[in-house]
């Protein structure tokens, strides 16, 4: 069994790599994806165009011109409101301080002004750098289309090619099929996801605080669901047009719902419940925690046990379902 199960394996190898497409599709479309991504998405409020009128022309405004010129956030042409205001505050409160102390100064008294101070701190990402926190959501969207179009697609390019009645009539078990075809894709995923996120690291500096082996082992349950699905995709289309239809059809509201564009707390109450059936949203917890936070198998619990659940019910019920039409 086992040289057959490595027969089939290194067939999908070679028919996914004669296609030059597909070597497209896997190897460099992700890298180039996620630099996409990586550098359009950026939340950060910064070179704001701004035009300053000073009717006051005193020193007093003339120094309020310079703290706001002095930083990243503004340019000069439109006037950009709430930091405007942020920034006329801290300088009304440093003039009351000045003047009261003056005064005091000149009555011969002290002056003591109560004060109290909010400062936030942001854990994990002191700078509020949006890519640190979007780039491991773009690489479980990236993982998703890797897997599933390449299963969905294989499998109904050999319905098209008529090589998979040739497979039927040799003595090959029919898990041993599914498993040579879906194996190789798992393994493609697993490489890209350690590239992408060295890429994620290296280019747009998103920490690795966390071990590295409980990202892969959940890449590894997250791509139960996402092969399966591909299976499953693959078994019900006649071709690769379908399929690739199919596959736009699952990632749409899989990905709207994983919470990696917008926060889970902020959907409607009745959708809430199902962002829990999409994977993605279980593995780009699993990528922020880990990456960002520094996260361990225990902490995780949850999310990997609803990986594994999602990814075994999906896998096994499409492997039947193609089991069954192959039979």
């Amino acid at each position: 069994m086992l040289t057959a199960l490595l027969s089939v394996i290194v067939k999908e190898y070679r028919q996914t790599f004669r296609d030059r497409r597909m070597i497209w599709i896997l190897t460099v479309a992700p890298l180039l994806q996620l630099l996409l991504l990586g550098f359009a998405v950026n939340l950060e409020v910064e070179h704001v165009p701004t035009v300053i009128a000073d009717e006051d022309r005193s020193p007093e405004s003339r120094a309020l011109v310079d703290a706001l010129c002095a930083g990243d956030a503004f340019d000069r042409a439109i006037m950009a409101q709430n930091a405007v205001v942020a920034f006329a505050m801290r300088r009304a409160e440093e003039e009351a301080r000045q003047r009261l102390a003056s005064l005091a100064a000149s009555a011969g008294q002290a002056v003591a002004i109560p004060r109290v101070n909010i400062e936030p701190r942001v854990l994990y990402n002191p700078r509020l750098e949006s890519r640190i926190y979007f780039v491991p959501g773009v690489a479980a969207a990236l993982l998703v289309i890797v897997t599933l179009v390449t299963t969905a697609g294989g499998l109904t390019r050999e319905k098209e090619a008529g090589t998979l009645e040739q497979v039927l009539v040799s003595p090959l078990r029919t898990d041993v099929l599914i498993v040579g075809k879906t194996l190789p894709y798992a393994l493609i995923g697993l490489v890209d996801l350690g590239y992408v996120l060295a890429a994620g690291t290296w280019v747009f500096g998103v920490p690795l605080r966390g071990p590295l082996w409980v990202v892969f082992l959940a890449g590894a349950l997250y791509m139960l669901t996402t092969l399966g699905v591909g299976l499953l995709l693959g078994t019900l289309a006649r071709t690769q047009q379908q399929a690739l239809m199919g596959t736009i059809f699952f990632m749409m509201p899989a990905i709207v719902l994983s919470g990696f564009i917008t926060p889970v707390e902020n959907m409607p109450g009745w959708l809430r419940p199902l962002s829990g059936l999409s994977p993605i949203r279980h593995f780009v917890e699993i990528l922020r925690a880990v990456l960002l936070k520094g996260a361990g198998v225990m902490d995780l619990g949850p999310q990997l046990v609803a990986l594994a659940g999602i990814g075994i019910v999906v896998f096994v019920a499409s492997a039947a379902l193609l089991r069954r039409r192959l039979a």
